[in-house]
């Protein structure tokens, strides 16, 4: 059960992942929120013991174009933030899968990771306001059942 469970979750992940590439880079709310929260991923990565899964959707530059592109296994490194790219680039055709990219912190559109106790994902902000945009009911019973959270003080709380 827990491995069909956890399947589910990676299945979800990678489509929320994909549907929201686009959204969240043309999206300044989900940016503000995700650029106003940014401690409680950096406090988490400070703690690999109690958190994993740490990705970030990032701004990737390529002369005058940016691409959004998330980024896997994020640490952070001499005040940047560095992950591997585990995506094919649409546009940036100067960076290749498994290579890593750091990237400043407002170059951050999105970010998430996971308790390694309760499993509850922390941000994916872009997921969050589509939870926030249905009833309150519906959204406290769906965030619960992907057990996901923007951030550690809304857990189960979407508004």
């Amino acid at each position: 059960m827990t491995l069909i469970r956890n399947s589910f979750r990676t299945l979800f992940g990678l489509i929320l992942m994909i549907s929201s590439i686009d959204s969240v880079a043309h999206d300044a709310s989900t940016y503000k929120q995700a650029q106003e929260n940014l401690r409680y991923f950096t406090e988490a990565l400070e703690n690999p013991n109690s958190y994993d899964y740490f990705r970030i959707l990032a701004k990737v530059r390529q002369g005058k174009k940016n691409e959004p592109i998330w980024l896997d296994r994020v640490r952070k490194v001499s005040g940047q933030y560095v992950g591997k790219l585990t995506v094919t680039p649409k546009d940036s055709h100067h960076i290749r899968n498994y290579q890593e990219i750091a990237v400043n912190a407002r170059d951050i559109l999105d970010w998430n990771y996971q308790d390694k106790i309760t499993h509850t994902i922390y941000g994916h902000f872009n997921a969050c306001k589509e939870f926030k945009s249905l009833p309150v009911d519906e959204a406290t019973d769906q965030m619960a059942f992907w057990n996901i959270a923007c951030t550690p003080s809304e857990k189960n709380n979407p508004h």
